[in-house]
């Protein structure tokens, strides 16, 4: 994508997890905050919802949990049946 807007409004269409990602790192590409403040917010997010699968300290995070979640649309547009 082009400019940080267009992408922000792209992330922001996917799910909040994303928009609050895609917000904090339009802020800190602005100078408005720090990079790692825009990643421990959402952090704290995954951790509170989450708490499970993403823990606080030193045990690892799944990145597979991790894409899953964030790539994960607020909207489930079809439904796939397999037989």
């Amino acid at each position: 994508m082009k400019t940080p807007q267009r992408w922000k409004r792209q992330f922001k269409n996917i799910n909040e997890i994303l928009n609050l990602l895609a917000a904090g790192f339009f802020k800190a590409n602005e100078q408005k905050i720090i990079l790692e403040n825009a990643c421990n917010k959402v952090k704290y997010i995954l951790n509170q919802k989450y708490s499970e699968s993403f823990p606080y300290g030193q045990t690892g995070t799944s990145v597979n949990d991790l894409v899953d979640l964030l790539f994960k649309p607020n909207n489930i547009l079809a439904h796939i049946k397999m037989y």
